[in-house]
């Protein structure tokens, strides 16, 4: 028995709140990453920093992106394929790293800060539609908004470059002349626009795509079936560790500089000197 309507949805806020959540305060725990970074990445302390920028924004991005698709509820199982969700992984930080040594490299133009924003956003783009069509939910298939999932890549592509651009101004010099509280202050304020644009461009890679009907007996059949919700809630705590690793990491070296405010230490500014 076929149907061609668009099977419902209803959006599930505890999620979506989490998802914002877990996504500000990665943004906030990069940008204090980058700070120690510095301007000077060829050394192998400001190294660990950029790496593990890379390593905290490219899994809260993708966590982000997983939860908004676990909100999406749909009337009907949905089927998580592991192996797709370890490739979106892969794809997330294979976009992220090469950004990143664009924008900290170099001389700053905007036609870098361009380019890395392009990749970025681009291979975000890329990891969210592979993960969603790695998935398939009972007696549908995918249908995709071409208008809606080009915005969807634009947004990427400009919250991107925008992350980007943050990010080496709080690596440089210019930040480190603040005192800590503006530090805070700017990293804060960054973090959530940061946060807003990139949660944005989620809900908009989600509301590109809809589930035509093509069996409603499936659909029926499977409205009860394989529940994804542990898989979400192990996606939520991995998150949460993560960011209390990053904080650890941050209180550590705070401690190795003798700042107990959580300065910058002496790597970035060392580094653009």
């Amino acid at each position: 028995m076929e149907d061609s309507g668009i099977l419902p949805h209803t959006w599930n806020s505890s999620y979506l709140v989490m998802g914002y959540l877990i996504l500000a305060l990665g943004s906030y725990l990069a940008l204090e990453f980058a700070g120690r970074a510095g301007s000077n990445i060829r050394n192998v302390a400001n190294r660990f920093w950029l790496v593990g920028q890379v390593l905290v924004f490219g899994h809260v991005l993708w966590a982000t992106h997983f939860l908004a698709k676990m909100a999406f509820g749909l009337n009907t199982a949905l089927t998580v394929d592991y192996r797709f969700m370890i490739l979106t992984g892969a794809l997330t930080l294979l976009a992220l790293f090469p950004a990143f040594l664009v924008v900290y490299t170099g001389r700053f133009s905007f036609w870098r800060l361009g380019l890395a924003g392009t990749v970025a956003g681009g291979g975000l783009a890329l990891m969210h539609y592979v993960g969603r069509f790695g998935d398939s939910a009972a007696g549908t298939e995918i249908q995709v908004n071409g208008w809606l999932m080009a915005a969807f890549v634009l947004v990427s592509i400009l919250v991107s470059s925008g992350a980007l651009y943050l990010s080496r101004l709080v690596a440089f010099r210019g930040m480190q002349q603040l005192n800590r509280v503006r530090q805070v202050a700017v990293q804060t304020g960054g973090a959530l626009l940061i946060s807003a644009g990139f949660f944005g461009a989620a809900l908009l890679g989600m509301a590109s795509l809809s589930y035509r009907i093509t069996d409603v007996l499936k659909v029926g059949n499977a409205a009860a079936g394989a529940d994804v919700q542990l898989l979400t809630l192990v996606t939520i705590v991995i998150s949460f560790l993560l960011l209390g690793l990053a904080v650890t990491s941050v209180l550590m070296d705070a401690g190795r500089s003798g700042d107990d405010e959580l300065d910058f230490g002496d790597l970035g500014a060392s580094a653009a000197d």
